[in-house]
């Protein structure tokens, strides 16, 4: 019960940080004091069902968002080649910065639909809660393609659709694509991403993979759609 206290206070920490609210405006907005919602995100304290779903209704979120953590045996392994891992992370390059950008996204495949949480341009891959913006939403395995849908927990214009080619055989990195909205310029956007099932240094030969080439606009202007190859 300890290990669900801890991981549920450090989801509603996670959250109200995401919303920009403090402990003592999070307090007041479900009637308790600073100590108990301290108390709550220490996981000092179990949370009751009618509290948790009052923190939920407060930080705007699905109680699920929160309790998030799956008490089940994992579901069998995906078939070979699909990226089934619990953490994938997902690089592209940032033109407006002039740098790759981190970002992670862990999977939770209890219950009966498999969830997905992006920790969007994170500064470290062991601190990624301090991340520019936080995503939620579910995953869903292809033979070929795998498929995340996913909505800006500040902003709920912010959607995005993100869809990786599965790698084959033991390769651990693939292409693909992000589809959203960027806030600058303002406008939907599609960027190439690449996936891989452990973190990769940001270097410039990883840099390098992420640029948009010649073959991609030669392929692109050939169907008028943009797309990318298998790595």
């Amino acid at each position: 019960m300890q290990d669900v206290s801890t991981h549920v206070g450090k989801q509603i920490r996670l959250y109200r940080k995401i919303k920009g609210l403090t402990m003592e405006e999070l307090a007041g907005r479900i009637h308790k004091t600073k100590s108990t919602v301290s108390k709550y995100e220490s996981g000092e304290i179990v949370i009751d069902v009618g509290a948790l779903a009052d923190v939920a209704r407060a930080l705007d979120v699905e109680i699920g968002q929160l309790l998030d953590y799956s008490v089940l045996e994992k579901k069998p392994a995906e078939p070979r080649g699909s990226l089934a891992a619990d953490e994938t992370f997902l690089y592209f390059y940032d033109g407006r910065s002039s740098r790759a950008t981190t970002s992670l996204i862990r999977i939770n495949s209890g219950g009966e639909q498999t969830s997905a949480v992006m920790y969007f341009d994170i500064a470290s891959v062991h601190a990624p809660e301090d991340c520019r913006a936080l995503y939620y939403g579910t995953v869903e395995y292809h033979d070929i393609l795998t498929s995340y849908s996913l909505v800006n927990q500040s902003n709920a214009l912010e959607c995005v659709s993100i869809y990786a080619m599965n790698p084959m055989e033991n390769r651990t990195q693939t292409y693909g694509l992000l589809l959203g909205i960027s806030t600058f310029p303002l406008s939907p956007v599609v960027i190439k991403c690449i996936f891989s099932n452990r973190p990769l240094p940001t270097d410039a030969a990883l840099q390098e993979k992420l640029m948009i080439t010649r073959e991609d606009i030669r392929m692109s202007r050939a169907i008028n759609m943009f797309c990318v190859r298998p790595l």
